[in-house]
């Protein structure tokens, strides 16, 4: 079952890339939050998401937002694709066990990966706004994106 706008965002606790664990409700009442799952690490659309977000971080955190990018990939993935990059403002998280992209129902057709979906969730912990086939090279979806941040921007 989807998770739909206006209803609580699944609570999660994954791994993440540099050993920290992450817990969504860990930003509850301080920053909304835009989770970013996408397929795999070091791929094409992939590495054109990840730093077209880490470009515009200062952005999203203006926007009062935080990024967390989620992926079946695992820790050792995502350390060695944040070092190629150079590095990331925000965390990259590990679902190996695809527990999360299932519950946010975003797994592939194929499985064992997660299509490229956004949520933003805000302070309350509510989806304000989704897309579950997010188009990286689409500039009207990005900027969709962003005006879904500023309207809850407080």
């Amino acid at each position: 079952m989807s998770v739909e706008v206006g209803q609580a965002a699944p609570d999660f606790e994954l791994a993440a890339a540099g050993g920290a664990t992450v817990k969504l409700s860990d930003y509850r009442g301080d920053r909304n939050v835009l989770l970013a799952f996408y397929p795999k690490d070091d791929t094409g659309g992939c590495t054109i998401e990840m730093t077209t977000f880490q470009r515009e971080y200062a952005h999203f955190q203006a926007l009062g937002a935080e990024i967390l990018g989620i992926s079946a990939d695992s820790v050792a993935s995502h350390d060695q694709w944040c070092d190629k990059l150079g590095g990331l403002s925000y965390p990259l998280l590990a679902d190996t066990q695809l527990a999360v992209i299932e519950q946010y129902d975003v797994l592939s057709p194929q499985g064992q990966v997660a299509r490229r979906a956004l949520f933003v969730v805000d302070r309350a912990g509510t989806v304000r706004w989704k897309n579950e086939s997010y188009d990286v090279r689409d500039p009207a979806q990005y900027q969709a994106l962003l005006d879904a941040l500023a309207a809850i921007r407080e």
